[in-house]
């Protein structure tokens, strides 16, 4: 290589290397305008918009078309139809980055086109196009045409004159650049032919002028030939007015989700292929392409309906309708092009009528008809290569209905400030229905009443929810849970997922636990004589919150036992205390614990009226966590100071288990309650507790450690035997010594049971031993 070609090569790659950075730094540039605009609110991207491309955004508030206005454009006028207006972010188109207005009233369709946008220019260089002139062709239609190469040679020798003529229905336009290019005669057959007129309409959609051209011929068409004109149309196929937009990845860069470059370019093409071989896979194949092409038509004052003609003749002019993409590899390059014949305009039409759509523009930097054009073949192929890739990787629905829940959450009365938080409820559970959004309102509605009450601010919120089909009850209970997590992070966790949150703060507890438990619990169920029970429900309701608070409550005194018990004080005492700061689980699962408590009494306070019986269930709830508290600070003090307070751990150790909760919410649906009935239910529930902590505590001892409050292992450590808890004689020791307790408070609560609850002590040793082995 000479000298000359030597310096030529090495200024191609600098001006090479100049160009790959200039590049960069404009992609760098864009992200970080960009980054994040779907978070912002509706308000922030306006000002936004404002801000970045000088756009007056108050158009855009009230859709730009006057009442007055719209009644001038249509017959018998009586209102205006809004569209969602948004942005597609991430197209670099010809090595400009465009932001690109889009109206569409369907889900999905803006993310995806600019996620697919991204993808193309990250891995790629983004879109390249190109267009043909925009030249229209309208037709004249030849009636009784006997000799076609007569009639073919009489337009053909006067073509000169046609034109001409022609062009003075459309000065203005010649002025500018365009007007007729050429004329041609086709024949039909069956007597007919068509006289096409090709005219540059510049940068008009070209539908008005075509026709005002051709009516304006039509007497020379006739004169010339001596046949009989029929109709006089543009035609919207059209072949004349082409654009193709093309991108090419780097298919070591095309990693979607969990799957290789090379596995998600070997299924897009699948999927294209089917569209190839299959008709009516391909009619919706295009109807993806036109789902981004009508958003921008739409957004910019377009005829969709000539489009979407257009785009759907061209897909069958060979005699079968084919997909409008094609997708194919050369090398390591994954190439995605469409071709389509398509007639947009930057000028005249309705643009004039409506402020709106002169702001669109705007956003696009003023385009001509021909780079408009481009800029919709871009959206539609990135929309189409969105739709391959979501269908055969994870499979259309999973991002379509999570879009589609926003209009579920709108239509059921969703406040809008709580839209997004009710799209991750329906999300987080798999459902996106109607009654699943319902379900949130709901729990919306409660958290509202219940921070009424409190005197709470919302703040980012959080859920929990839990279903039970229980055993031994016909309710079916569901809790939807609404709260203030105290983070910035958004969590949502349902009871049944075995999520590691769910595991950690409610231990491996599981739906089949449940039932089993309440089917025991139903062994010692109290019913009133009585065939109604308008309270039912809600006895089963208060039952599982308060079974729910029991595991939440304990579990969280193991995780951090200093946060939690000073937390937990200050609540039960009715004192401020600010919110523990932590572990995001932790934080989660104290705010949970909170809006739980608040459930519970807020159920007691709405809908239960006898007092004594409020007092002694929100009395109860408390005696349990405080308790709990007690049970840990003992077990504190006798793990690291060797001091032992045996009967007062009895006294707490024994509410884990919360059998007069229980029994106290059997009592809601008596018809009377008094003092002595709530009394009797608290020494018989006492007596459960006994028998059941027993009977759990020396089954369980060997598998509990030392960080959670046993009381077997308690009295072995009181008694300096914790190795020898499985000696029949150390267990007949500690059997000996409780046995004599609960046989002391069984005799001196039978006599006390009226009739109709006699049965109940032998039903609960019946339960005791259907939930755990006895070893005694």
């Amino acid at each position: 290589m000479d000298n000359r070609a030597a310096q030529q090569r090495i200024g191609q790659i600098r001006q090479q290397i100049v160009q790959e950075i200039d590049d960069k730094d404009q992609k760098l540039e864009y992200a970080q305008l960009w980054a994040g605009f779907y978070k912002k609110t509706l308000q922030q991207r306006l000002d936004q918009l404002n801000k970045i491309q000088n756009v007056n955004v108050e158009h855009f508030k009230d859709g730009g078309l006057s009442l007055q206005n719209a009644n001038l454009m249509v017959e018998n006028c009586i209102g205006k139809i809004g569209m969602p207006l948004g942005l597609g972010l991430n197209f670099l188109i010809n090595g400009q980055y465009y932001i690109i207005p889009m109206a569409i009233e369907e889900p999905s369709v803006i993310a995806a086109a600019s996620a697919a946008a991204k993808t193309i220019a990250d891995c790629g260089n983004g879109f390249e196009t190109y267009s043909t002139r925009p030249v229209m062709m309208g037709q004249i239609q030849l009636l009784n045409v006997e000799n076609y190469s007569k009639a073919e040679c009489l337009i053909d020798s006067n073509k000169v004159s046609i034109i001409n003529r022609g062009n003075q229905a459309c000065a203005n336009m010649v002025k500018r650049g365009g007007g007729i290019e050429d004329v041609k005669l086709r024949q039909l057959g069956e007597g007919q032919a068509s006289v096409d007129i090709f005219i540059n309409v510049c940068d008009s959609m070209g539908a008005n002028i075509v026709n005002t051209v051709l009516e304006h011929l039509a007497p020379l068409i006739e004169e010339i030939t001596g046949h009989q004109v029929g109709i006089k149309i543009l035609t919207n196929l059209c072949l004349n007015r082409k654009v193709t937009s093309q991108f090419r990845l780097n298919i070591e860069k095309m990693n979607y989700k969990n799957y290789t470059g090379q596995q998600v370019a070997q299924m897009i093409l699948n999927a294209y292929k089917f569209a190839e071989l299959d008709y009516f896979r391909a009619v919706t194949h295009n109807k993806g392409i036109l789902n981004g092409i009508e958003a921008v038509c739409n957004a910019t004052g377009q005829d969709g309906r000539a489009v979407n003609a257009s785009l759907h003749g061209y897909a069958c002019l060979n005699g079968k309708y084919k997909p409008l993409s094609k997708y194919w590899v050369e090398g390591n390059e994954f190439i995605g092009e469409l071709t389509i014949p398509i007639s947009v305009g930057t000028q005249g039409g309705v643009m004039s009528q409506n402020p709106l759509y002169q702001a669109v523009l705007q956003i696009l930097e003023y385009p001509d008809s021909q780079r408009l054009a481009e800029i919709m073949a871009c959206v539609g192929l990135a929309q189409n290569f969105a739709a391959l890739r979501a269908l055969t990787v994870e499979g259309i629905q999973k991002g379509h209905m999570s879009l589609h829940a926003k209009n579920i959450a709108i239509s059921v009365g969703v406040p809008e400030h709580q839209v997004e938080d009710a799209v991750l409820f329906m999300k987080n559970r798999g459902s996106f229905r109607k009654e699943t959004a319902k379900e949130f309102l709901k729990a919306y509605h409660l958290f509202q009443e219940i921070g009424k009450v409190k005197g709470k601010k919302n703040q980012s919120l959080c859920t929990f929810s839990a279903q039970f089909q229980l055993e031994g009850s016909q309710e079916k209970v569901e809790l939807h849970v609404v709260f203030d997590c105290h983070s910035n992070k958004r969590i949502d966790v349902d009871f049944l997922s075995k999520s590691e949150i769910s595991i950690k703060l409610f231990g491996s507890k599981s739906h089949t636990w449940f039932q089993h438990l309440f089917k025991i619990i139903n062994i010692v169920k109290i019913e009133e004589e009585s065939e109604s029970l308008p309270k039912k429900g809600l006895t089963v309701k208060l039952k599982v919150i308060s079974i729910l608070i029991n595991l939440l409550s304990y579990n969280l005194l193991i995780i951090d036992y200093e946060k939690t018990r000073n937390y937990l004080n200050y609540v039960l005492n009715q004192q401020h205390i600010d919110f523990p700061d932590g572990e995001i689980e932790f934080k989660y699962g104290i705010a949970l614990l909170t809006e739980l408590l608040h459930i519970f009494e807020y159920n007691i306070q709405q809908f239960i009226g006898e007092q004594v019986l409020k007092n002694a269930l929100l009395n109860e709830q408390n005696l349990i966590i405080k308790s709990h508290l007690n049970s840990f600070e003992l077990w504190q003090k006798a793990k690291l100071d060797k001091e032992f307070q045996m009967g007062n751990f009895w006294l707490y150790r024994k509410k884990r288990l919360s059998c007069t909760m229980m029994l106290l919410c059997d009592c809601i649906n008596f018809k009377t309650i008094d003092e002595k009935l709530v009394e009797l239910m608290k020494q018989l529930g006492d007596v459960y507790e006994i028998e059941i902590t027993l009977t759990r505590d020396t089954e369980k001892w060997k598998d509990a450690t030392l960080k959670d409050p046993n009381i077997y292992t308690y009295w072995l450590m009181q008694h300096d035997q914790l190795l020898q808890g499985d000696r029949n004689c150390v267990l007949d020791q500690f059997k000996n010594e409780s046995s004599a307790m609960l046989e002391m408070k069984r005799q001196r609560i039978q006599p006390l049971l009226p009739s109709s609850m006699a049965h109940l002590s032998k039903q609960a040793t019946t339960a005791v031993s259907l939930l755990y082995q006895s070893r005694f």
